[in-house]
């Protein structure tokens, strides 16, 4: 499993920084398919809890968009980004999907 899949980030975190502050990391992440989104087609929203925390990357969620409608629940290990990865790159998650790789990996 390539390390880019241990130390993922989730993107548009910073649109849901309230939610961000509020969890106490390490938690655990689930990915919900979202096929009615604008923006893409295949997105895949992070939840924790019930607070949507952000999307997988674009780039990688078309993999596990079938598979996160499919399974009632995909689960993965995640963290919250150090403070000073937030201010220098916007990343405020950071997910381990070796835990629950896309179904084409598997």
């Amino acid at each position: 499993m390539s390390s880019a899949l241990r130390r993922l980030p989730v993107v548009a975190a910073p649109a849901y920084i309230e939610a961000i502050r509020r969890l106490t990391s390490p938690f655990t992440a689930r990915l919900v398919s979202e096929p009615d989104n604008r923006f893409n087609r295949a997105a895949v929203a992070v939840f924790v809890g019930d607070e949507k925390v952000g999307y997988l990357p674009p780039e990688l969620s078309y993999r596990y968009f079938s598979a996160a409608a499919d399974a009632p629940v995909r689960e993965c290990p995640g963290r919250t980004a150090p403070v000073s990865a937030l201010e220098d790159t916007g990343v405020a998650i950071v997910l381990d999907l070796s835990a629950c790789p896309p179904p084409d990996v598997e």
